[in-house]
């Protein structure tokens, strides 16, 4: 692990996160206007004809500019819309790491995040420098999973499998390193030994790194033979990819699984049979929660509004993708990592999902 926190305190990797925020930034999409046409010209009453709040602008970060985090992002900030006037609410490219800096330096006011990073923004550990403690928490959104792809040709069907084969060497693709995937197959790697993903690339070779599209492409190439990547279940572009390459999905070990889940807050999470072309058995991985976060000075009267719009919608969530179809609203308020904001407390509690407090209950969120 001490190797993994050098790592990621090198100049190259911030300069690479800096680059990251800087694009995001740059890559600002519409994704609301013709939303905002749609809503004007349904059944409801014109927004402007209603008794609805007036705020300023606020940006919401989400993911790469094609991934489903963009979408979801997307799909939240027009329900949300619905409660105020002129539809406020815009959204931006971001990433599960980027996303907390952009909220602590106030460039974004909503985004989208993961537990265990969270963690490390607290603690000002790697890959952040310094404590970003101005976010709270909204809902516990979706999971995201590890997969761990690679060629049947191998006779692999457990991560600890490919590492007994070839001397535990293998030529490896993995999005940049400014992805959270990275991050993710670090810890996992770990828990079988290693101190990075170089220690499993094969001799003679470089880890191919990649944004997720051209990764899969190259996949499919031949570049390299075993692929890690965290995205949501089911996935598109893993069938995708499985219907091309004739390949295995990777189950990690139980005892694995169990220590990530201690360490991290991970969950077990299962890959049923026949949910991706080719796979004939129950693939054993980790998933890893997706956080709808805020910073912490955000109106409560709009954390309020948006909460009820993430609860209120999981229907048409599920329209955006399907892996919503496995979200529990009940537990939108547990393991959030950072504090509750007080809109989104006020919001649960008037449904019975949070207690309210009485006398001087001491505020542990």
């Amino acid at each position: 692990m001490k190797a993994f926190i050098r790592l990621a305190n090198d100049s190259w990797h911030k300069r690479c996160i800096l680059k990251k925020i800087v694009g995001g930034l740059l890559l600002m999409v519409s994704l609301l206007a013709g939303t905002a046409c749609s809503l004007q010209n349904g059944g409801a009453p014109p927004l402007e004809e209603r008794d609805v709040p007036r705020i300023q602008p606020i940006t919401f970060a989400s993911g790469s500019i094609n991934g489903l985090w963009v979408s979801v992002s997307a799909a939240i900030a027009e329900k949300a819309n619905e409660y105020f006037y002129g539809y406020p609410i815009t959204v931006t490219t971001g990433g599960a790491i980027a996303n907390p800096y952009l909220l602590q330096n106030g460039q974004a006011a909503i985004g989208l995040s993961q537990g265990f990073l969270l963690e490390k923004a607290l603690a000002g550990l790697a890959p952040y420098e310094g404590i970003l403690d101005g976010i709270q928490g909204i809902a516990s959104l979706e999971n995201t999973v590890l997969y761990l792809i690679t060629d049947k040709q191998t006779g692999a069907l457990t991560l600890e499998d490919l590492l007994k084969k070839n001397g535990g060497k293998a030529r490896l693709g993995v999005p940049p390193r400014t992805d959270s995937s990275y991050f993710i197959l670090q810890y996992v790697l770990a828990e079988y030994g290693l101190n990075d993903a170089g220690d499993l690339q094969e001799p003679g070779t470089d880890i191919y790194f990649a944004e997720s599209s051209s990764l899969f492409k190259a996949y499919n190439a031949l570049y390299f033979d075993l692929l890690a990547i965290n995205k949501a279940m089911p996935e598109a572009a893993v069938s995708e990819l499985l219907s091309k390459r004739e390949s295995v999905l990777l189950s990690l070990s139980p005892d694995i699984v169990r220590s990530l889940s201690e360490k991290y807050g991970w969950s077990p999470l299962i890959i049923p049979a026949g949910t991706y072309p080719g796979q004939e058995e129950d693939v054993l991985t980790v998933g890893i929660k997706t956080l709808l976060i805020v910073r912490q000075d955000l109106p409560e009267e709009v954390a309020y509004f948006l909460t009820k719009s993430v609860y209120e919608n999981k229907a048409f969530y599920e329209t955006i993708h399907d892996s919503y179809k496995k979200v529990n609203v009940n537990d939108f308020p547990k393991d959030l990592v950072v504090p509750l904001h007080a809109g989104a407390r006020r919001y649960y509690e008037e449904i019975g999902l949070l207690a309210k407090p009485t006398g001087d209950e001491e505020d542990l969120s």
